[in-house]
């Protein structure tokens, strides 16, 4: 069996440990976002964004959506829906960002240069072009994906019950 050259090693994350990357994509996605975090909704071509979301929106049609909007719905409660939105699209831009960071650092990269992945992924052409075009739901994907290859490869070195997907 051939092994890789790339150490790949698993350590348990502390609040120091993520805190800080967590802010700094944070900021990164509000700086991206810029002035459509002013009042009011952000209307993009594919993102239709209702003014207030309610239970008896579920349709069979939609069944795909039915667990987000069903949280989106509950939160919609306590907080106006403008809001919602902008809590969403700057909590992608931080999750693709810490995703890439995460999985970087479990392959023994200095820091700098995990910082640089996660803001090379955060923000490109791809994700600005997403962003313009309201599809939330692809870059929600897009944003989770580093967190499936870092699962992926924790199962191809170790294939255990624990490392499964």
């Amino acid at each position: 069996m051939v092994r890789s050259t790339v150490r790949f090693v698993r350590k348990k994350m502390g609040v120091s440990d993520w805190f800080a990357p967590v802010l700094l994509f944070a900021i990164l996605g509000v700086i991206v976002l810029g002035p459509a975090l002013r009042y009011g909704f952000v209307f993009l071509l594919d993102m239709p964004w209702p003014q207030k979301f309610q239970l008896s929106d579920f349709t069979a049609a939609r069944s795909a959506h039915i667990p987000i909007r069903f949280f989106l719905t509950l939160a919609n409660k306590v907080i106006p829906a403008w809001v919602i939105q902008k809590i969403v699209l700057v909590g992608i831009l931080t999750l693709a960002g810490f995703s890439m960071y995460r999985l970087h650092r479990h392959f023994k990269v200095p820091r700098s240069r995990r910082y640089a992945a996660g803001i090379v992924y955060a923000c490109n052409p791809f994700v600005l072009e997403r962003l313009a075009g309201g599809q939330w739901l692809l870059l929600l994907g897009y944003a989770m994906l580093p967190f499936f290859v870092s699962r992926l490869v924790l199962f191809a070195r170790n294939p255990n019950r624990k490392n499964t997907i």
